[in-house]
């Protein structure tokens, strides 16, 4: 079982609508009563360009989230810099060991630099190299999703590539 697969074994289940929905994932509340709290990031552009992104302050930042032990993180896209750098998702991997420890479920946004290196019209590799980091959330072939947060948060997880005008499918799904 991959590292995004075991947190969702603890924190909740993953699953879609229907067949030809993209799914809806649920993370439980606190059992003791306690509030439930969850982490809201963007723009982490995990590489190892240190001339491109701040490295020290990611990881601080990464180390704070796993100081808070949330019920769920929600990334909003730029997870990595270059979509097509398989390297950049495995320091992201590599970065985030402490979250999949305390097996904190990780549902990601698909941003810009996740296309980063794709060009228009063939976003392939770079969606494929998204799909594998999160292969234990059985996207494929979604590029949108939601997650249940507790009994009253609903998030809807965009793809900020894809069309949100009248009749695209990414409309027409909400």
């Amino acid at each position: 079982m991959d590292r995004a697969a075991s947190r969702l074994a603890t924190q909740g289940s993953a699953g879609a609508a229907s067949g030809d929905e993209p799914p809806r994932f649920e993370v439980a509340a606190p059992v003791t009563g306690a509030p439930l709290a969850f982490v809201v990031y963007g723009d982490t552009r995990f590489s190892r360009r240190e001339k491109v992104v701040n490295a020290p302050a990611r990881r601080a930042l990464v180390s704070r989230i796993a100081r808070e032990n949330p019920a769920a993180i929600l990334i909003g896209g730029d997870l990595v810099y270059e979509g097509t750098d398989p390297d950049d998702y495995a320091t992201y991997e590599s970065e985030t060991l402490e979250w999949a420890k305390q097996k904190i479920p990780v549902f990601p946004a698909l941003g810009n630099h996740e296309f980063t290196g794709c060009t228009r019209g063939e976003a392939a590799p770079c969606l494929e190299n998204w799909w594998k980091a999160f292969g234990a959330l059985a996207l494929r072939p979604y590029r949108w999703y939601s997650v249940s947060l507790g009994p009253t948060l609903l998030a809807l997880i965009l793809d900020s590539d894809s069309p949100l005008r009248p009749g695209s499918e990414q409309r027409e799904w909400l």
